[in-house]
């Protein structure tokens, strides 16, 4: 007979709460300590070869899956769920014996809301203080909202066929707790079917109002239970001051200096007066000509170091209000760009990198997907006289259409000029490939690649046809860059970023690890 690890339902759920709190501070605090580290230290220079175990510790957990439909997740997400899963288990188990067993699984419910309350805020504390990457910060929301709609359930589905057992499901519906306990279910169902990746990347306005029931259900859990404010309130109140400060710095002015269109539905925004984002940073904008409610969050691809900086936001038409976008007027930089009115929220997000301290980056963008590179260069070369450590930055750029190129043309040769100043310590180097010419729809990224027009002595970039060859630019890369760590940065379609993390774990060795964060939306 399976038997709970602690009697007290309470205690076991606040301790529950207290161990997936510690989880957070026992990935986090390392990654604190190597940031105060890099921070403080006057050089990012190693002085050794890495010990071997370590690189191969390293490329265990940082490799990626070779699911099809788990290749955006590598080692280290299956062991930080799986973590997550024992401790849900292990505090659930139950002998399930009599109705009041039962309740066991409504208090792990209420303390995986309160844990996924705190992680709810898009200034959150977690990120600020342990330094936890945003996209980790996500996976935990995801997975304890997932494991919050299944005790939910599980008490729900134990309560109902015992009541149908003992014919008391009509007087248990009439009592008003149970009614409201069934509606806060109700109203977590729709949140947790929402949520769904389905759902969440073809519908996002629906996926994001739902979520708006979590009100619903978290006073229904208040009405439902006992103690639990200590575990929702916390978590609840920072949500609230989050937000009220998001809503009084909506408000300040915003002017939009321009607007392009480019073929392939890509609009660009030119706006001053939002705070400056930090490399690979996100935004959250509204149009109201486009929607007065709607806000979708994209990546800031570029800020001006001037006097008034100017935030460059690029929106691709892939959705239904990101289409609409392609249909707003005052393209150029006369008075119909100034007339548009748009509203940023944030930025927010913490990355994995210090890249002050990074000596040698490699960015790689699929697509649109090229904008967190784009922050990450224009960063990197914006303050090269603050330090004069030598630094390489390469940017690999895959397109599937020549003209898409002309989306961030004007970027790449800002920041190319900013590499050939005087006294400038980074060198820039910049690969794109144009995948329209492919025959036959081949997909494979292990082709080589077919030189059309290797240097163009106008554009700063080499220009190639075909699907680059990940590992083969990895290992350039390596030979010509000595005994130093790179600082990775993939943004793009699923397939681009298994190979090109592929490419890069395993090329690793004692001399060069390349350390590898993934910038793709998980919302």
């Amino acid at each position: 007979m399976l038997t709970p690890i602690v009697d007290d339902q309470y205690v076991a759920a606040r301790a529950y709460f207290g161990a997936v709190v510690g989880l957070l501070f026992l990935e986090g605090l390392p990654r604190l300590a190597f940031f105060l580290l890099l921070k403080y230290s006057s050089t990012a220079t190693r002085k050794s070869r890495h010990w071997w175990p370590t690189v191969w510790l390293y490329k265990l957990s940082s490799f990626p899956l070779p699911s099809n439909l788990l290749r955006e997740y590598h080692i280290a997400d299956v062991l930080r769920f799986l973590v997550l899963a024992a401790l849900n288990i292990a505090f659930a188990i139950n002998e399930n014996q009599y109705t009041t067993d039962y309740k066991l699984y409504g208090w792990l419910t209420i303390a995986n809301g309160g844990l996924n309350l705190l992680l709810a805020t898009r200034s959150n504390l977690f990120s600020i203080v342990l330094r936890l990457p945003s996209p980790v910060i996500l996976q935990y929301h995801r997975w304890i909202g997932t494991f919050t709609f299944i005790h939910a359930t599980t008490h729900v589905a134990f309560n109902i066929m015992h009541d149908i057992e003992t014919d008391q499901i009509a007087s248990q519906f009439e009592s008003p707790r149970i009614q409201v306990g069934i509606l806060a279910w109700i109203c977590l169902s729709f949140m947790f079917l929402s949520s769904l990746p389905i759902v969440r990347r073809r519908l996002f306005e629906v996926f994001y109002y739902i979520h708006f029931l979590f009100f619903i259900f978290m006073v229904g859990a208040l009405y439902h239970t006992t103690n639990g404010p200590e575990f929702l309130l916390p978590g609840f109140s920072l949500w609230v001051v989050d937000r009220a400060l998001r809503v009084w710095h909506d408000f300040r002015k915003i002017d939009v200096e321009s607007v392009q269109y480019y073929a392939g539905d890509l609009t660009k925004f030119k706006v001053t007066g939002a705070w400056r984002a930090q490399p690979g940073q996100i935004v959250w904008i509204q149009l109201p000509k486009v929607s007065f409610l709607n806000w979708h969050p994209f990546t800031v691809a570029q800020v001006t170091n001037d006097d008034k900086p100017v935030t460059t936001i690029a929106i691709r038409g892939l959705g239904s209000y990101t289409r609409s976008v392609q249909q707003l007027p005052g393209a150029g930089n006369g008075d119909g760009a100034k007339s548009l009115r748009l509203r940023v929220d944030g930025p927010y997000g913490i990355g994995r990198f210090n890249w002050a301290k990074a000596q040698l980056v490699v960015l790689v963008g699929g697509g649109v997907g090229i904008t967190p590179g784009l922050s990450i260069a224009s960063f990197i070369l914006q303050n090269a006289h603050k330090d004069a450590t030598s630094k390489q930055v390469h940017l690999l750029w895959i397109v599937k259409d020549k003209s898409h190129v002309a989306w961030f043309a004007e970027e790449l040769k800002q920041l190319y000029a900013l590499s050939q100043q005087d006294g400038c310590t980074v060198s820039f180097s910049v690969m794109i490939h144009v995948t329209d010419s492919l025959s036959g729809g081949d997909s494979t990224l292990e082709m080589q690649p077919k030189e059309t027009n290797s240097v163009d002595d106008r554009l700063p970039w080499d220009l190639h046809t075909g699907r680059p060859n990940m590992g083969a630019w990895i290992r350039n890369i390596k030979s010509n860059s000595g005994a130093v760590d790179a600082c990775v940065n993939l943004c793009g379609p699923a397939m681009l970023l298994y190979e090109a993390r592929k490419a890069c774990i395993s090329e690793s060795d004692a001399k060069t690890i390349f350390y590898v964060e993934d910038e793709v939306f998980h919302l």
